[in-house]
């Protein structure tokens, strides 16, 4: 009498013995009854000794769910892993096939679709001819592979370049101004407001964008003097330095100026530069090259002198020149600039008509 874990074959009516097995080679194998496993082991929920488990990752049989089970040679950097997943290209992980896996299967990024490496700029190997190859654009590459360098025509954000071209704005330094106008256009796109400071009613505020003794087509004009003293002012937007911490800033514009009157000496007008940090009182700067002589009282306005009187300032009159100021002091903060003009009360009846202070392409920029 055979036992039931013993197969039978019938041919007709003949009963001949194949044979009984141990079931340790079918374990984990899929059945449908216990006659489909060996001896000692039951069918149980459709698996000879039971549903495999992860525990037999590493018994080196390709049990169900395992894509491979090279035993202890399972490895990350081998052909079977240790959960029996085999290699794949594009998992981050150079396998024992591979020559490079860069995590992906994109092309033309040093390393192919199959994890085979790929010549020329951007695979992340410096070939014959290239300078630097970091797979893309670096701090330390540019994406052409070559060095990173400004004014070599290729825009490297991540080196700090905001620009990288012919553009006219575009600075030395490969940045782009924080500020710039040259009142050229139609409609400004830089939103100026201006101030009376001190001397109305009869002093106004007359600064507007006019072709008089204009740099190119239009510059911003004072207006003419008023027949008291009192001052004027004309402010920038403002702008944010928080950015910029321990950065070099700098205000460049180029004016003009005619204070003189009747041949009486220019120094009882004058102009300074200010700044307002934050929205506090505006400050008085100085410019790199300095001021002209101080504004000087004439002797007949007493008692209503020039807002500016004994203040170094702008005096003398010039044709066009280029003004710089420091304005890295200020990086860090909130900045308005304004451009202070003051007259005394003796202002010639006549030869008014090319007075005032006239400025145009104003800048500010990091160094």
């Amino acid at each position: 009498m055979f036992r039931s874990s013993c197969f039978i074959a019938l041919a007709g009516v003949m009963a001949m013995v194949v044979g009984c097995w141990s079931g340790e080679g079918s374990l984990g194998l899929p059945c449908e009854t216990q006659q489909h496993c060996g001896v000692g082991l039951e069918c149980v929920a459709g698996y000879c000794g039971g549903e495999p488990s992860d525990a037999l990752c590493g018994n080196g049989y390709l049990d169900p769910g395992e894509g491979c089970d090279d035993a202890d040679r399972n490895a990350e950097d081998a052909a079977c892993r240790p959960d029996c997943t085999p290699e794949t290209c594009g998992d981050g992980v150079q396998g024992p096939t591979e020559i490079c896996d860069d995590g992906n299967t994109n092309p033309g990024d040093g390393c192919s679709p199959t994890c085979m490496p790929e010549t020329g700029c951007g695979n992340a190997v410096v070939d014959p001819g290239e300078a630097c190859d970091d797979g893309g654009e670096s701090a330390s590459c540019d994406d052409d592979c070559t060095a990173p360098a400004c004014g070599d025509g290729n825009l490297n954000e991540t080196v700090g370049e905001q620009c990288d071209d012919d553009d006219p704005l575009c600075l030395d330094n490969c940045t782009l101004p924080l500020l710039w106008d040259d009142m050229e256009v139609d409609t400004p796109s830089v939103a100026w407001t201006h101030e009376l400071v001190s001397g109305g009613p009869v002093v106004a505020d007359n600064w507007s964008v006019t072709g008089r003794n204009a740099l190119g087509r239009r510059s911003w004009d004072s207006g003419l003097p008023a027949t008291t003293s009192g001052d004027v002012r004309l402010i920038t937007p403002t702008l944010d330095l928080a950015p910029f911490v321990g950065e070099g800033i700098e205000l460049r514009f180029d004016h003009a100026r005619k204070f003189s009157d009747c041949g009486l000496a220019p120094s009882y007008e004058g102009a300074v530069v200010e700044v307002s940090v934050d929205g506090g009182p505006y400050e008085v700067i100085t410019p790199e090259d300095g001021y002209t002589p101080p504004v000087v009282g004439d002797g007949l306005c007493d008692m209503n002198p020039n807002p500016l009187d004994g203040q170094q300032a702008f005096t003398l009159d010039t044709d066009y020149l280029t003004e710089t100021f420091d304005l890295s002091a200020y990086a860090g903060s909130s900045i308005a600039v304004g451009f202070r003009v003051g007259w005394d009360c003796g202002n010639c009846p006549v030869d008014q008509t090319g007075r005032g202070w006239f400025i145009d392409n104003v800048m500010i920029s990091r160094k």
